[in-house]
């Protein structure tokens, strides 16, 4: 549990900064998103971090963070990662191991030039348009974490609002200095009228900007010839300047919708008699649109600036409370309790067996499952309660003013529906069950704080040694609940542990062979086809001098694979005929039914990727995924062809066995497309071999 508490230490650090490189942003965006590319940078541990901004078929590194000298900051986009990042760009990030392996080794030329391992990318938009890419780079291999796939998007976002932010002052800028240029070369639209507003003459740009010449505006009257009415603009500042005799400015709205402004300038001659106006007028639309554009980015940073504060005291995957707020209101809570006299419990809750749920499905999947977990959690508690996701699948909920009883029934409530309730969505689903640990003042007799923990600590590890899915206090540990046999010598330990582990090997062993019965039971022919699929696989995994770790868990693996066909009708498995579309598709949930089964098994946990995705095609077309390549275990692919062979050379309900002759064409002509093509050529050498 410290270890956890110290991985939610840095990731709130991590969102602190971010925080603080926010609330420190100058006025110049391109200092800015050099600031983000840099933390972006630092906190993710990387070699080097760019932001590479698309400037038609270039990509110009317009922020990085310790770039090699000798590195081109403008390049061809073709051919280079970031480039394919931008063209596909989605909300996710873009993951990219073993670089000297792919094609890029040889379209980008930085990949081999400074001997990059891995790279990791996201898309930097605003508003739907592509700008740019955000990248760390690693001289070795590096996986992010959930948290620092978050902290890119969040970091890319901001480079995206900057971006816009930077475009908007650049448009302001060159409108400014356009626009005075224009002035002072009498290109704004200038308009001499009489004292009844009749036009005497009209520069070229007045002329342009009505599709007209300024001999055909000359002598009639402004407002008819500009707007088409009859009577002039109200609080127009022409006819103002002329009742004033002052210099009137004002901002109109033309009927066509554009915004001007306009200024009336008497002109007087030497006896200072007014002999007419000098209107000139601007076009303002566009500036005041990006005014209003710039006005909303800024309204947009202060709104992620709140956000981020938020997220200082909030884990921002579930919005329960974290770790760090945790441990300021566990002391302010302890404190009032023993002030005022009152009571204070807490409900430690662990979720059984969790990783083996990140193991089948991935951590996506897991993701998806501890947001619906904490979701249940917030709708069991009450208002001036605290529910905090202490760690990865921990939680605790504080109950000020609770007594243990209480804190048992609401402990017990919260267990119910976590039973009752179906996590997951769409065809992936799984139920849970949890341990937990109540513990209170004044009934526990803590002194500190910190004493909450530590006993939660002791009742949870007791709990999870005897299964977990149960709800335990310190009485249950003082009334020989948890009670084992007494421990006088290391000889004695050593052989009880010897004892023990041999027991529980034998016995999971025994399981997996009882699992397979079961399947023969139930199809005859998936019975005997499993035991030479365990033979094919088990010749492959040993020619391709894999650990004997891995060997035993493919042999093991291989006898069930097939498991998950206990959830599936007789009618459909011992059918003659074609299976229709909606057979087949229950045929494809077989190997999450197996994943679903053996899941809450500890020993089982190594065999859940091999079951789930043995399945898959190394063309990416197969299921329930469709991975592609290297993305699937070995384990997977090694059992996937022998199962393929061993069906092929079989008697099924539907065909007769083909002859070997034509199963070894088959898999050769699917080498490379649904078989990895080593071990398709591995297994060609098992068969010959075999013959010899």
């Amino acid at each position: 549990m410290r270890s956890i508490c110290m991985e939610y230490q840095a990731i709130e650090n991590h969102f602190l900064k971010l925080s603080e490189c926010f609330l420190s942003f100058s006025s110049e965006p391109i200092k800015n998103i050099n600031r983000l590319v840099a933390l972006c940078g630092e906190l993710m541990g990387a070699t080097c971090a760019l932001y590479n901004r698309l400037e038609g078929d270039l990509l110009c590194s317009v922020g990085k963070w310790n770039a090699p000298s000798d590195y081109s900051l403008i390049d061809r986009a073709e051919g280079h990662i970031c480039y394919d990042v931008i063209r596909y760009a989605t909300e996710d990030i873009v993951f990219i191991r073993h670089l000297q392996n792919t094609p890029y080794a040889n379209s980008d030329l930085n990949v081999k030039k400074y001997g990059l391992q891995t790279y990791i990318g996201h898309a930097v938009k605003f508003n739907g348009k592509d700008m740019g890419a955000l990248c760390v780079v690693y001289q070795k291999d590096f996986v992010p974490t959930t948290e620092e796939e978050r902290l890119m998007g969040i970091i890319a976002f901001a480079i995206g609002v900057e971006e816009e932010r930077n475009r908007t002052l650049e448009v302001l800028k060159k409108g400014s200095e356009e626009k005075s240029l224009l002035l002072n070369n009498m290109n704004e639209l200038v308009v001499y009228q009489d004292g009844t507003n009749k036009i005497i003459w009209a520069n070229k740009a007045t002329a342009d900007a009505f599709n007209t010449t300024s001999e055909l505006l000359e002598g009639k009257i402004c407002y008819k010839a500009f707007h088409n009415i009859d009577e002039p603009c109200k609080n127009c500042p022409v006819v103002r300047s002329q009742e004033t005799g002052n210099i009137e400015e004002k901002e109109m709205f033309s009927p066509d919708g554009r915004v001007w402004i306009i200024k009336g300038m008497p002109v007087r001659d030497k006896a200072n008699k007014m002999r007419g106006i000098l209107e000139v007028a601007r076009d303002v639309t566009e500036k005041k649109k990006y005014e209003k554009n710039l006005n909303q980015l800024n309204k947009g940073l202060l709104k992620s600036n709140k956000k981020l504060k938020r997220l200082v005291i909030k884990d921002p995957h579930t919005g329960l409370y974290n770790h760090r707020y945790f441990k300021e209101i566990i002391e302010t809570e302890f404190y009032r309790t023993k002030r005022y006299n009152q009571m204070l419990s807490m409900i430690f809750i662990d979720i059984d067996y969790f990783r083996s749920v990140n193991d089948a499905y991935g951590y996506k999947f897991g993701d998806l499952i501890l947001k619906q977990f904490a979701d249940r959690l917030k709708k069991s508690v009450r208002m001036h309660d605290y529910a905090v996701r202490f760690g990865d699948e921990e939680f605790i909920i504080i109950l000020p003013g609770s007594s243990k009883s209480g804190a048992l029934e609401l402990g017990q409530r919260i267990s119910n529906s976590i039973k009752m309730f179906v996590f997951g969505r769409g065809k992936n689903t799984v139920r849970l069950r949890v341990s937990m640990a109540i513990v209170s003042y004044p009934e526990d007799g803590m002194s500190r704080s910190s004493e909450f923990i530590e006993i939660a600590d002791k009742i949870l590890n007791k709990a999870k040694e005897f299964g977990g899915d149960r709800i335990c206090t310190v009485s249950d540990m003082k009334d020989g609940s948890f009670a084992h046999d007494k421990i006088t010598t290391t000889k004695h330990l050593k052989q009880k542990l010897a004892k023990l582990t041999k027991k529980s090997n034998q016995s999971s062993v025994e399981s997996i062979f009882a699992f397979a019965k079961t399947i023969e039971l139930k199809d005859h022919y998936t019975g005997n086809h499993v035991e030479r699929t365990v033979y094919y696989a088990n010749e492959i995994a040993k020619r391709l001098r894999l650990p004997a770790e891995d060997i035993k868990l493919i042999e093991q693996a291989s006898m069930l694979h097939d498991l998950g066909k206990i959830g599936i009708s007789e009618k459909i498995l011992l059918k003659k005929g074609p299976l229709t579309r909606k057979e087949f598709n229950k045929i494809k949930n077989h190997p999450k039914i197996g994943v679903d089964i053996i899941r809450p098994i500890q020993f089982f946990h190594g065999l859940l990727p091999l079951i789930l995705h043995h399945h898959e095609r190394w063309d990416g077309k197969g299921y329930p995924f469709g991975l592609k390549g290297s993305e699937i275990p070995i384990g997977a692919r090694i059992i996937a062809i022998a199962d393929v062979y061993e069906a092929l050379i079989s008697d099924r309900p539907y065909r007769k066995a083909l002859p070997k002759k034509e199963a070894l064409r088959i898999i050769k002509e699917n080498s490379g497309k649904q078989f990895d093509p080593k071990i398709a050529d591995v297994l060609i050498e098992v068969l010959k071999k075999g013959r010899d």
